[in-house]
């Protein structure tokens, strides 16, 4: 089955896809890190990398749990870019007050 790792060699698709996002990684480090296209832009490639990735988490696990709580964050952070890329607003913070 083209896909699956046989015994005794590694699995190609694998490889792929860890290769694909350490690249993706390393631009978006390098992106926040340069502040490339000014303070707004990296706030919102920042927010948007953000989501992608949380995506990405859900769709490819295989575990139902783990696939379901990266669900989750990206929901939290759909929530988070509506706020803070869309309409430009503090993102509403929950505070522990005494």
């Amino acid at each position: 089955m083209p896909g699956r790792a046989q015994p005794g060699r590694p699995n190609r698709t694998f490889w792929w896809y860890a290769g694909l996002f350490a690249l993706l990684s390393v631009v978006l480090g390098a992106w926040l890190v340069l502040g490339l296209g000014g303070r707004r832009t990296t706030d919102v490639v920042d927010d948007v990398g953000e989501l992608v990735a949380a995506l990405a988490a859900a769709v490819l696990c295989g575990r139902a749990l783990i696939g379901a709580s990266c669900a989750s964050w990206a929901a939290g952070e759909v929530v988070w870019c509506h706020y803070d890329v869309l309409r430009r607003v503090a993102v509403p913070f929950l505070k522990v007050t005494a």
